[in-house]
């Protein structure tokens, strides 16, 4: 079961993107969870008290590897006219690495948030085993 869902990672994007299906922003979560879950060595389920910070930290990691993602053209970050038509890829760029820059933020501040609900640690009990 994933932490999130291709739309909550459409949605925290805030755009629409036709490259970014549901099969490649689950790829994306995919990658995003294997790593959150490796990084605070914890499978996270809807019953735990920490499943709804873990699916926002989730969710901001897959919007920057949606935002980042390779474009697959040489024009990425750069310029160009033809005829009265400009495009200034650099300034698309620049925007999608601050946003990006943005998430990894949030999800880095939830991250170890996560870290530092260790509840690995055993309770002491005084009751009498058996």
């Amino acid at each position: 079961m994933s932490l999130t869902t291709p739309d909550r990672v459409r949605r925290r994007l805030g755009y629409s993107d036709p490259t970014l299906t549901d099969v490649a922003l689950q790829e994306y979560i995919d990658d995003a969870q294997a790593f959150i879950e490796r990084a605070t060595q914890t499978i996270y389920y809807p019953s735990d008290t920490t499943y709804a910070l873990a699916r926002s930290v989730c969710t901001d990691l897959a919007a920057v590897y949606a935002v980042i993602r390779p474009a697959g053209g040489i024009a990425e970050g750069l310029d160009y006219k033809v005829d009265e038509f400009q495009v200034k890829k650099s300034t698309q760029l620049e925007s999608r690495l601050r946003t990006a820059s943005q998430f990894r933020i949030s999800a880095r501040e939830g991250l170890a948030a996560l870290k530092a609900d260790d509840t690995s640690i055993p309770v002491s009990t005084t009751q009498i085993y058996g």
